[in-house]
């Protein structure tokens, strides 16, 4: 069960410090977020409502939800006039239509993303990704939108080349069209194509948004996520198992960032343009399951089992930011040690494992 964020307040304050300039063009405006119960999700909204709370710049969040009793229920400080809940399937957002009303920002954060990739069933994430991204990009359309941010992923690059340090956006390799374990990387490119198609027919600006890995209060510690996993273990001081070699590559970034960076591309980004949302602080994840033991004050050795990875990113899965920093001046505020000690200390002042 998830649980309110006052535990969060520092860092939903760092938010509106460095974010500030990029929230207020919100001001008396309408915001449309989906999947705005999940991980991306939930940051946004703490962090607009912080930011409404702090400066009392009005403008209305709009949120389409499959169960926004239950959200908000679990969330009871989401429980704000600032939002507007819509009870609404992604697939079925149109039908929702005059509920919504007209808005002008979108961001579609909606996706099966909290699955892992290996196990997504084909016609679920079509579902969802696509039929879901067609039908929010539509109405955008419909609705007098004037800017989208559609939330994408780091997988529509496919393996990153073993002798690629970095990934940049320009990249045109792609996943394996053969493989059967690459169904979300696959919808997710098809995804990109169509929200840049609906935007050019009905002449609003799309700006694509490609994330990589995360690590931070709300990412499940009970999923494939390896960095929860191994936070997870860390506080309940088990041994952090890992089931492969150590020897992929990762990098992750705080949600403080993420947030700010997802702002100012809805604000700033160019239209038609693709960034990628991440940090470049690479580390193997037998590194980072040491850092968590030590920052942790874990006894418990790391253990790792040596088996072959199934890990679909491969052994590097590591993001070019250089195109986000030089175009829209964005840049990580959060090392990663300090992002480790600040997810440590979120969980075991909440006292629940999410």
């Amino acid at each position: 069960m998830t649980v309110d964020a006052k535990y969060l307040k520092d860092d939903l304050d760092q938010v509106v410090s460095l974010a500030y300039t990029d929230l207020k063009t919100l001001e008396g405006s309408r915001l449309l977020i989906t999947g705005g119960t999940g991980f991306v999700g939930k940051w946004l909204l703490y962090s607009l409502l912080n930011f409404h709370l702090q400066t009392q710049i009005k403008f209305e969040v709009i949120v389409i939800s499959r169960n926004p009793k239950k959200f908000v229920e679990e969330n009871p400080s989401l429980n704000n006039e600032l939002f507007r809940y819509i009870r609404s399937s992604i697939e079925d957002v149109q039908a929702a239509q005059k509920q919504i009303g007209s808005f002008d920002y979108l961001i579609h954060a909606a996706t099966e993303a909290g699955i892992n990739p290996v196990d997504i069933n084909l016609k679920d994430v079509l579902n969802t990704v696509v039929d879901g991204t067609y039908a929010i990009h539509e109405l955008a359309g419909t609705s007098g939108c004037k800017r989208s941010l559609n939330i994408s992923s780091g997988a529509v690059y496919g393996s990153q080349p073993s002798d690629m340090e970095r990934i940049q956006e320009n990249y045109l390799g792609g996943p394996n069209p053969l493989d059967a374990q690459t169904s979300y990387h696959h919808t997710k490119r098809l995804a990109e194509f169509i929200a840049v198609d609906r935007a050019k027919l009905h002449s609003y600006d799309v700006v694509t948004a490609r994330l990589f890995a995360f690590i931070g209060p709300y990412l499940p510690i009970d999923s494939y996520f390896a960095a929860g996993n191994f936070i997870r273990d860390a506080i309940t001081s088990s041994p952090i198992t890992i089931n492969g070699d150590g020897k992929p590559i990762r990098s992750y970034q705080y949600p403080v960032d993420l947030v700010t960076w997802l702002i100012g591309m809805l604000a700033r980004g160019a239209s038609g343009e693709a960034y990628n949302v991440g940090s470049s602080q690479s580390t193997s994840l037998s590194d980072l399951a040491e850092r968590i033991t030590n920052l942790s004050n874990n006894n418990e050795a790391v253990v790792v089992l040596g088996k072959s990875s199934t890990n679909l990113a491969g052994l590097r899965y590591v993001p070019d930011i250089s195109k986000a920093e030089s175009q829209l001046h964005l840049k990580n505020s959060v090392s990663l040690d300090d992002a480790i000690i600040r997810t440590i200390k979120w969980h075991r002042s909440v006292g629940v494992f999410l």
